[in-house]
């Protein structure tokens, strides 16, 4: 068997380094534009939400305003930023004890009704300060709570859309293995033995390994299965996590019998 390459220290520390650099680039280049679209779609949503918060609080209304609400994406995405922390999608779901789709809350007025009471519940005192003390909101009230409101999102919607990052690197990955005359496979669930894994110089999409999970798979010339986790993090400690459970974890299924 080849034996394999081992890393030297300083080696890992340039690599680290030129991590953080990309990421360093990566981030301050990183258009103020996406927030800012992100900001001035959702403003206008809050601005009719907020409109809409004294119907919650009324049952024979809440049901059909709920129904509307779930019928446009964004207003549904709105809504659960509304509350004091934002909830969830499935925390909501869980809490209010129904489906969140317009066509269930249509079939079930009172699931509606138990969202809106929820959402009425849960509201952040702090950005609508008025509706608590039952009287009309002044202007700037109203706009405040829609610039903050507007804002969350927007910052949630940023993070949520660098998690591609993961699948960026995972693409550059592959194109690594295709430069090095590998050849992708169909993605296949599950490698349970040896059997089940790539033939040599193949390799394929996530796959569960064992008792865990790789993003990449691929079998080496000599036999030996190589299994590649394609994560991205800016946190040294949460790294070193990975490093221990993907590294450590991996090696010990492969000394267990997919090597």
């Amino acid at each position: 068997m080849i034996e394999p390459r081992r890393w030297t220290l300083p080696e890992l520390e340039r690599g680290a380094e030129e991590a953080e650099a990309a990421f360093r680039e990566e981030r301050l280049s990183e258009p103020l534009h996406q927030y800012s679209e992100f900001f001035e779609r959702f403003a206008v949503v809050f601005r009719g939400l907020v409109d809409r918060l004294p119907v919650l609080a009324h049952a024979e209304d809440s049901a059909e305003t709920i129904i509307e609400i779930f019928s446009e994406e964004d207003a549904r995405t709105a809504l659960r930023y509304l509350t004091a922390p934002p909830v969830s999608e499935d925390d909501l779901k869980t809490l209010a004890e129904t489906k969140l789709s317009a066509t269930e809350l249509r079939s079930t007025p009172e699931n509606a009704r138990r969202v809106a009471s929820l959402v009425f519940r849960l509201l952040d005192p702090h950005r609508f300060p008025w509706v608590a003390e039952s009287r009309l909101p002044t202007s700037d009230e109203v706009e405040r709570a829609v610039v903050a409101s507007a804002a969350l999102v927007a910052a949630q919607k940023v993070s949520t859309s660098r998690r591609s990052a993961s699948r960026v690197q995972e693409d550059a990955v592959k194109e690594v293995l295709r430069s090095c005359g590998f050849i992708e496979d169909p993605s296949r669930p599950d490698i349970e033995t040896i059997v089940d894994a790539p033939v040599p110089n193949h390799f394929r999409s996530e796959s569960k390994l064992g008792r865990t999970k790789a993003d990449v798979v691929a079998r080496l010339a000599d036999q030996r299965l190589l299994a590649i986790e394609c994560k991205v993090s800016n946190s040294a400690v949460n790294s070193y996590k990975r490093v221990n459970h993907e590294a450590v974890g991996k090696g010990t299924l492969l000394a267990l019998g997919l090597r």
